[in-house]
């Protein structure tokens, strides 16, 4: 298994395994790369470690790859960047702190393929459920707007008006019109 110098894997209290800081990680830093033996695979056929980039498509993790263990928060310190395959950090990160990202930022609906899950964060924001893109509200799927991936971006609407997304990296630079605010 490969594993930057900037993480480790260590036990949570609640989660299992998670990945943690080693050394302290500054905003936009990449953080981990996603492994070169990546597979592509419809939904079928993906394990639940897969992250969903597409309607039916997902990037599953080679058992050995380290990105694996990033768990969940509503208040994420990382985000996928599908440009660099990467973990980007979206705020510093501190020594000894665990690496996150918010699964509904890739994942659409994770109750209709019966795999949502309580949430364990213990964040002040925490949804307690996590069901997927789909069933956040208006202002939560707008407090995330500028870590999605393209494809929960393309999904997103609010109001009748539509968002017009512009590629960028790390982010993807994202217009809303203020009606939609």
């Amino acid at each position: 298994m490969s594993i930057s110098s900037s993480v480790k894997i260590s036990r949570t209290q609640e989660k299992g395994k998670g990945l943690f800081a080693k050394t302290p990680i500054r905003k936009n830093q990449q953080i981990l790369k996603i492994s070169r033996n990546l597979s592509l695979r419809p939904h079928i056929e993906s394990s639940l470690n897969s992250i969903q980039i597409d309607d039916d498509t997902y990037i599953d993790v080679d058992k050995q790859d380290t990105w694996q263990y990033i768990n969940h928060s509503c208040s994420p310190n990382s985000m996928l960047d599908l440009d660099s395959l990467s973990f980007v950090a979206i705020s510093n990160i501190s020594v000894g702190e665990e690496i996150t990202f918010h699964y509904c930022t890739t994942e659409f609906d994770l109750a209709a393929k019966n795999e949502d899950f309580l949430c364990k964060c213990n964040s002040t924001n925490c949804l307690k459920r996590i069901k997927g893109f789909n069933h956040l509200t208006k202002s939560q799927k707008q407090s995330l707007i500028q870590i999605l991936i393209p494809y929960t971006l393309r999904k997103l609407k609010l109001g009748s008006n539509k968002i017009e997304i512009l590629p960028g990296k790390p982010k993807y630079d994202v217009r809303i019109s203020k009606n939609n605010v």
